[in-house]
């Protein structure tokens, strides 16, 4: 959507509305990030998180994309699975398979008594 932000582009403002320069939110991320023991993550990274995360919460995909600047149709097609059920079945299959997760479907067996 766009041209891509460069360094020195504008991407929001402080709280007195004069612009702040990509650059410096990046540094102030970064310094809020690591005041807060946090490792080392990029922004574009936690925007894709966020997104997820609205998406699996039920927030409908029109509002989702206003908050971040998509269209509802972007947002869909790249966000959309995120709530398919299917999806959510498989990866839960595959937990199961490597052990993250227990089977819940039937009762653990109980030892032989001798």
């Amino acid at each position: 959507m766009g041209r891509p932000l460069t360094d020195a582009g504008l991407l929001l403002s402080r709280i007195d509305g004069m612009w702040l320069p990509l650059r410096e939110y990046s540094r102030e991320f970064a310094a809020q990030r690591i005041a807060a023991g946090l490792e080392a993550i990029a922004l574009g990274k936690l925007r894709h998180s966020n997104i997820s995360r609205m998406r699996a919460a039920g927030i409908a995909a029109d509002v989702v994309a206003a908050w971040h600047c998509h269209t509802e149709r972007m947002t869909q097609a790249v966000y959309g699975r995120v709530t398919d059920d299917r999806v959510t079945g498989a990866a839960d299959v595959f937990s199961l398979a490597v052990g993250q997760i227990e089977d819940t479907r039937r009762p653990a067996l109980a030892p032989a008594n001798k």
